[in-house]
């Protein structure tokens, strides 16, 4: 149960880090 929830929370940190890219991306564009 805790190495699946620490699998989803490891996907959820690259999803959100790839937003923040994107996000950072535009802002400095």
């Amino acid at each position: 149960m805790k190495l699946n929830r620490d699998f989803i929370g490891i996907e959820l940190d690259k999803h959100y880090y790839e937003i923040a890219k994107k996000e950072l991306l535009i802002l400095g564009a």
